[in-house]
C-alpha cells in the first residue's frame, strides 16, 4: 500500500472535509420553486397557463417534484368550455403546458393563509384538501435558493386568492422578512403578474435581506393580457409573464444575470412599467443560480464553449408583443365583444345582452365609488384616483375592503382598481368605520348585480 492509497487516502479526505468547516467553507444549498396561480373561472385562463408553463421551465431545468410546489385552482384544463381537453397552451399554436404538472394545492386550498404557510414551512397551518394529503411547504434553509412566481389579479396593496380570500402586501414583506431572520433561504427571487403589483413592495421590502423582485407593473397601473385565441375564447398568457419565459427559454440562462432579464422585459413590456425591488446586488447573479436545479447537467446538445441551448422551441429573443394587448381590468368585456364578433350561431344575442349587463355592472361601480368618495372627501373620484399613494394604513385598507365585499360584491378584476380610492381615503386620514359605513349605506340603497358567469 502507497501512502497515498487506502486508509490514508481515506484520512487525508476527511482531513480535507474537516479543514474546509474549519475556514468556515458553507455547505451547498439547493432549490426551491413556488408557482401560483391566484385566480379561478375561465375567463382567467391565462394565470394557470403562465404557472403552468413556469413548471415547464423548472422542471426542464432540473428541479424535482419534491422542491417544485404549485397551487392553482385547475378548473381551466378540462373546463366545459375547453376545446382541447387537458390541454392548456401559453402562445398561439405552442405546446401544452398543462402535460405533467404536479398540482400540490387546488380548489378552496388555494388561499392566503396556505400560501403564507407553504412559503414560510408552516406544515402545522397548512389547510389540505382531505385528511391523508401531507402538507408539502417550502422547507428551505439557510444555503438555499427560493424561486416564486406569482400570477393572477390585483389591487393597491392586495392580490386576489382562487379561494376569494387576498393576501396584502404587508403580509406578504413580513414574511420574507421573517423567513430572512430565520434563515430560511439564502436568496429569494420573486416575479409578480398582477395589476398594481409594484403597491406589494413599494416602501415595504428591505434592500438587505437577500430578496430581488420584479413585477408586472408598478403600484398605479394594470398588467396586460396578451394572446386571444379565437378557437378558446380567451387570453392564453399575460405580456410580462410571457416575456420572462420565452426570454429564459431563448437564453443561456448560466450568463444572463437577473439584471439583464429585467431589462429585457422591461424593454419589451411597453403597456405597463415592468419595475425592480428588493437587494439590487443580486442583480449580478446568474438566472440560473433559481431558475436551474442546483447540481443539473442539461441532457441536450450543447455547443458555443459548452453553453446551454434553449430549452423549447422559441424565437433567438423573445418577440415583443406588438397587438392583442388588453388591459387586465378589461379581459371579461373583450372577451365577451370578441365571442360576439366572431359569433355566427345563435348565441349572438346572448352575447350581445351579457356585454350590455357587464357594462351597466361597471357603471354601478363606478357610481358607488364616486358617490362614497364625495362624502368621504371634498375630491372628486377621478381626482382621487389619479393619486397614488402607497399603502401604509393596511389595517384600514383590510377593513374597507372587507365591508366592500360584505355589503356590496366581491372585488373582481374590474372593481379591484378601485382599492387604490380605499388605500388614497385611509392615507388621507379618513377612518375605516367612516368608509365601512358609507358603503354599507350606498349598497342598500343599490346592490351590485353578480358578475357574469364564464363557467
Amino acid at each position: 500500500m502507497t501512502p497515498m492509497s487506502g486508509y490514508p487516502l481515506r484520512r487525508l479526505v476527511c482531513f480535507v472535509g474537516f479543514l474546509g468547516l474549519v475556514l468556515g467553507q458553507q455547505p451547498l444549498g439547493t432549490n426551491w420553486a413556488f408557482l401560483v396561480a391566484g385566480s379561478k373561472g375561465y375567463f382567467n385562463y391565462r394565470h394557470q397557463a403562465d404557472v403552468c408553463h413556469a413548471y415547464q421551465i423548472v422542471r426542464k431545468f432540473g428541479f424535482p417534484e419534491e422542491n417544485i410546489i404549485t397551487m392553482m385552482f385547475d378548473d381551466i384544463a378540462y373546463n366545459p368550455q375547453n376545446p382541447t381537453p387537458g390541454v392548456l397552451i401559453n402562445a398561439p399554436d405552442g405546446p401544452n403546458v398543462y402535460d405533467g404538472v404536479h398540482k400540490d394545492y387546488v380548489n378552496q386550498t388555494c388561499s392566503n393563509s396556505n400560501f403564507l404557510a407553504i412559503l414560510t414551512g408552516n406544515k402545522t397551518a397548512v389547510k389540505v384538501s382531505h385528511a391523508d394529503q401531507i402538507p408539502k411547504v417550502i422547507n428551505s434553509g439557510p444555503n438555499d435558493r427560493v424561486f416564486v412566481y406569482f400570477a393572477d389579479h390585483g389591487g393597491v396593496g392586495l392580490v386576489a386568492m382562487a379561494d376569494g380570500s387576498f393576501l396584502y402586501a404587508k403580509d406578504l414583506v413580513e414574511a420574507l422578512i421573517g423567513m430572512a431572520n430565520n434563515k430560511q433561504f439564502k436568496e429569494l427571487l420573486f416575479y409578480m403578474e398582477a395589476c398594481e403589483s409594484g403597491s406589494m413592495f413599494d416602501g415595504l421590502l428591505p434592500n438587505n435581506i437577500g430578496v430581488y423582485g420584479t413585477t408586472a407593473a408598478n403600484g398605479h397601473e394594470s398588467s396586460y393580457a396578451c394572446y386571444f385565441d379565437a378557437v378558446r375564447g380567451t387570453f392564453l398568457g399575460d405580456a410580462y409573464s410571457v416575456h420572462w419565459m420565452e426570454d429564459t427559454e431563448a437564453s443561456d440562462i448560466k450568463d444572463e444575470t437577473l439584471d439583464e432579464q429585467y431589462e429585457v422585459v422591461r424593454n419589451l413590456t411597453d403597456s405597463s412599467h415592468v419595475m425592480r425591488f428588493g437587494q439590487r446586488r443580486l442583480g449580478h447573479e446568474p438566472l440560473a443560480n433559481f431558475l436551474q436545479y442546483h447540481g443539473f447537467k442539461s441532457q441536450q446538445p450543447q455547443d458555443n464553449g459548452g453553453k446551454s441551448q434553449p430549452i423549447a422551441a422559441s424565437p433567438s429573443r423573445p418577440r415583443r408583443i406588438v397587438g392583442d394587448l388588453v388591459d387586465s381590468r378589461d379581459v371579461p368585456l373583450q372577451i365577451l365583444m370578441r365571442r360576439y364578433m366572431l359569433s355566427n350561431s345563435d348565441d349572438k344575442d346572448s352575447l350581445r345582452t351579457a356585454m350590455l349587463d357587464e357594462m351597466k355592472r361597471r357603471d354601478h361601480i363606478d357610481s358607488i365609488f364616486a358617490k362614497a368618495v364625495a362624502r368621504l372627501s371634498p375630491m372628486k373620484l377621478a381626482d382621487v384616483m389619479a393619486t397614488y399613494k402607497p399603502p401604509r394604513q393596511h389595517g384600514c385598507l383590510k377593513q374597507a375592503v372587507s365591508a366592500f365585499e360584505s355589503a356590496c360584491a366581491k372585488l373582481d378584476d374590474y372593481s379591484l382598481k378601485y382599492t387604490r380610492a380605499i388605500v388614497n381615503l385611509c392615507e388621507m386620514g379618513v377612518g375605516p368605520d367612516a368608509i365601512v359605513s358609507v358603503f354599507l349605506h350606498q349598497c342598500a340603497i343599490a346592490p351590485v348585480p353578480p358578475p357574469i358567469a364564464f363557467g
